[in-house]
């Protein structure tokens, strides 16, 4: 077969591929409570966390699967030290996730930016083990080049092109609220990591932001799902054009959201929820 047709074979297996969204919020703004409208829609789900209490999902019955270890190779050399030492639970996760029997359809990891805290202490560490000096400079571009083998990893696994059983990813992360160089209120992701290049949100296809507003004369809360930025934060939406996806979503469904985007509902299944 020649050049033309493979390249051919690869578009068409694309069609395949699944979401990578990135869902920002602060604490409390119902991040977490996305992944029980994927559970309740019927899709195999695999919760990826980094903390062992898990009191949000406690009454779900799903698989779950604790991260304890926060290295991640960067070579195919660092990869089989990995191995031999234990030292990087993600990666014995994802290459199980390349083999056509894992029976997931999405993996949810809550949260990435705890996981990444957690590895650049762990790279801040090792740096002074190896050299007795606290380096932040060498360990936060250690750190970049990790995270940026880490977020290759997740392209690769809900690629049709490149997976056997390609999976939706949707990790959580949360946000801190200060100002820009100009005074201006902005909104940033925790350990977004801009001395390592690239910034997360360019590693997926859809980055939603989650919100919480509550009436004062009710106490009543009302979660809002943002699909479009502002002056305060960026978002990223990849939906073709003609989806008409509205910028709020009230009371939002992910599971919906991601069915409107895989074409297999129409966008209006998205209209606000009371």
């Amino acid at each position: 077969m020649g050049f033309f047709e493979d390249r051919v074979k690869v578009l068409n297996k694309d069609f395949e591929s699944k979401r990578m969204i990135l869902i920002l919020g602060d604490s409390g703004t119902g991040k977490t409570y996305q992944f029980r409208t994927l559970v309740e829609a019927g899709l195999k789900c695999l919760y990826v966390s980094t903390e062992m209490k898990q009191s949000s999902i406690s009454d779900l019955d799903v698989e779950t699967f604790h991260v304890k270890t926060y290295d991640f190779p960067e070579t195919p050399k660092e990869k089989a030290a990995l191995l031999r030492t234990k030292q990087s639970d993600v990666m014995e996760l994802f290459d199980a996730l390349r083999t056509e029997e894992h029976g997931y359809d999405v993996v949810y990891f809550d949260s990435i930016m705890r996981y990444a805290s957690k590895m650049f202490d762990y790279l801040k560490s090792k740096v002074v083990a190896q050299s007795g000096e606290a380096d932040t400079r060498k360990a936060y571009l250690i750190f970049g080049n990790k995270m940026g083998a880490f977020l290759e990893t997740l392209g690769e696994l809900s690629n049709g092109g490149t997976a056997k059983q390609p999976v939706h990813f949707v990790g959580t992360w949360g946000v801190e609220i200060g100002q820009d160089w100009q005074g201006r209120r902005q909104i940033q992701p925790i350990v977004d990591g801009k001395m390592t290049g690239p910034t997360i949100n360019y590693a997926f296809d859809e980055v939603l932001m989650m919100g919480c507003n509550e009436n004062p004369a009710t106490g009543e809360q009302t979660f809002e799902m943002y699909t479009m930025g502002n002056k305060e934060f960026s978002a990223k939406k990849s939906a073709p054009p003609g989806l008409n996806i509205p910028p709020k979503l009230v009371n939002p469904n992910l599971a919906d959201l991601i069915k409107v985007l895989e074409k297999e509902e129409k966008a209006t299944i998205l209209k606000n929820r009371k």
